[in-house]
């Protein structure tokens, strides 16, 4: 793996390389998990190579110390749907990145709740029409919900009960689009207790 070949390789893009799939045997062949794990690679960009979880799954045990993953325009729809997180895979993991995935149902990242160092999720330019909280996220600070189809205001009570939640990016979904801007901002503070951050504008304390 080139990973544990660049010793001290911090940042590695390699958005639009088409690879062949991972055989789920690959990696029974090679040497331990151990030394193929680098642990100064910190953020890790694979955007537009088709992916689906399956071989994300294959590729987790090696990506311990990972702080940022970006899987945007791939083929990650179905997640917690048909796959479990392991315990103690991706514990330093503050960023993950799913925009543009095709995914059409907040349950299918339930299982990213796990990850106890999480702190933005990415899930803007999906399908997503609702938001369901479970116990989880304790660390979330940002949730990316661009350009999906969220329509009723039950989904942002939802997000709400995210504790943590200062920033929310919701903009372009029927929810924010049939009524006036200065309405539906009005709303959203109003229903999220500890926004600081809507739409990427600073919310002033008047606002609150």
């Amino acid at each position: 793996m080139i990973t544990s070949q660049l010793l001290h390789l911090h940042t590695l893009n390699l958005t639009n390389n088409i690879f062949s799939r991972i055989d789920s045997s690959y990696f029974t062949c090679k040497s331990s998990v151990a030394k193929l794990v680098n642990p100064h690679l910190k953020v890790l960009v694979l955007i537009g190579m088709r992916l689906d979880w399956s071989q994300v799954e294959l590729l987790m045990p090696y990506l311990t110390y990972l702080e940022e993953l970006h899987l945007c325009r791939n083929q990650c729809s179905v997640i917690s749907s048909a796959y479990t997180l392991p315990k103690g895979v991706w514990n330093e993991l503050k960023y993950l990145n799913l925009e543009s995935n095709g995914i059409s149902d907040w349950e299918e990242v339930q299982e990213f709740r796990k990850l106890k160092s999480l702190e933005r999720l990415g899930l803007g330019m999906n399908q997503i029409a609702k938001v369901t909280f479970r116990p989880g996220f304790r660390q979330l600070v940002t949730l990316d919900l661009y350009d999906n189809v969220i329509e009723e205001w039950a989904s942002v009570n939802q997000i709400n009960e995210f504790n943590e939640i200062r920033k929310l990016k919701i903009s372009n979904n029927p929810i924010v689009n049939k009524d006036k801007s200065e309405r539906v901002r009005e709303n959203m503070i109003a229903r999220i207790r500890n926004l600081e951050v809507y739409n990427g504008a600073q919310i002033t304390k008047t606002e609150k």
